[in-house]
């Protein structure tokens, strides 16, 4: 009887035994699973720069089916600053409404999640704006009026903030070339330098720069 009661308990007793074991192999997985996550989010900054889901991303932020966006290289960092560069802006029929040398944010990616007010300054190498008027408007007016019309999507409905949002916008030797429709005639504006503070001046809004002035006939600019 003795020998049976025995033989009975070792089932129980291996288990006993056996339940450190499957508690430090589940830990190990866990701590395995944890390590995967941060190498895929520390990743995640050059995987989205060096692929396609770069301008997928970035194309979410364009109106729905009106217009699209372009780049040939990015460089995204945790630690360091945001670059794209040869930004294209374009319309459905493939015309550019805003083609940009590169643009550069000097906030990493990780002050502007903890930090969403303050989002330092914003550098805009050599922009060209292709501005084509009408007498019912202009591209540049119907670009703005479709980003304003696009949905709220549900459930993004942020709390407004107590402090206006502070940026600087530097613009460095831009291009403006419009086209009047109507008059069949062209101008540009070349060499354009401008510094734009926005909620970082007790006034709210600063603005400073210069630029030159040509016109043209029959298009040419």
């Amino acid at each position: 009887m003795a020998a049976k009661r025995k033989r009975k308990t070792e089932p129980a007793d291996r288990d006993e035994r056996s339940r450190p074991h499957r508690g430090r192999r589940a830990m190990r997985r866990l701590v395995v699973f944890l390590l995967l996550v941060l190498a895929a989010v520390a990743a995640a900054p050059t995987i989205i720069a060096n692929t396609p889901l770069r301008d997928t991303l970035l194309g979410w932020a364009m109106p729905d089916g009106q217009w699209g966006i372009r780049t040939s290289r990015a460089a995204l960092s945790w630690t360091g600053t945001q670059t794209l560069e040869e930004v294209e802006i374009i319309d459905l029929e493939g015309k550019p409404l805003l083609v940009v040398n590169s643009i550069t944010l000097d906030r990493s990616l990780m002050a502007l999640v903890t930090n969403q007010i303050e989002l330092g300054k914003l550098r805009v190498q050599q922009p060209v704006v292709y501005l084509v008027t009408r007498p019912d408007g202009s591209n540049v007016e119907d670009f703005i009026e479709a980003l304003e019309s696009q949905p709220i999507p549900p459930g993004d409905t942020a709390p407004t903030p107590s402090k206006p949002t502070a940026i600087e916008i530097e613009v460095v030797d831009g291009t403006v070339r419009g086209f009047d429709v109507a008059s069949q005639r062209g101008w540009a504006l070349t060499g354009a330098n401008a510094l734009v503070k926005l909620g970082t001046t007790p006034g709210g809004l600063e603005a400073t720069g210069n630029a030159n002035l040509a016109m043209g006939q029959d298009g040419a600019v």
